[in-house]
């Protein structure tokens, strides 16, 4: 889930950038630059931990502007989640279809009513006032509530990771309630 890599990123430097903070000035657009951020098929940038020496004098210096693009290397601690692991969520809205929950505000999963435990074979839980309710009332899920399930599908967009999971597995489910 959470990685420790090594990644490189162009940054354009204008001359007024180009003094004795040089290296200052570059760990703070670095940072401003992937910070939060989505890297496809990497996952998010959490923090950057160091940037990387060597990526000064190795600049493309561009003539008309006096700008210099560098690449930079740098390690990162990065979240990327992976197909059939188990995580926790917080339950963000419930449908007649089934839940949405929130991983770490960086991971949206949807949870279909098909993957959800059935209470018997007979009784299914219901969906009734934006909670999914077992037959016997012992459990709700909605909204705010944590859940525990595993990763069935991922898919990274421009901006975000969303997936698909199921709480119909060993020691998946209901965690808490708010």
């Amino acid at each position: 889930m959470f990685f420790r890599v090594e990644l490189v990123k162009e940054l354009k430097l204008e001359p007024k950038d180009m003094g004795r903070r040089v290296e200052q000035v570059v760990s703070e657009r670095l940072r401003e630059a992937v910070e939060g951020k989505l890297i496809p098929n990497v996952g998010f940038v959490v923090t950057v931990l160091d940037v990387l020496k060597g990526w000064m004098g190795k600049g493309m210096v561009d003539n008309l502007m006096g700008s210099a693009v560098y690449h930079v290397s740098y390690e990162a601690i990065v979240f990327r989640p992976f197909k059939n692991e188990v995580v926790d969520a917080i339950v963000t809205s419930c449908n007649a279809h089934g839940f949405a929950a929130d991983v770490g505000g960086m991971f949206n999963v949807f949870v279909h009513r098909g993957q959800m435990p059935m209470t018997t074979d007979e009784d299914p839980q219901t969906f009734a006032n934006d909670a999914w309710v077992s037959k016997d009332g012992q459990y709700q899920i909605k909204a705010g509530c944590g859940v525990r399930l595993r990763v069935l599908a991922i898919k990274f967009h421009h901006s975000n990771i969303t997936g698909v999971g199921t709480i119909k597995d060993h020691y998946c489910g209901l965690i808490f309630t708010e």
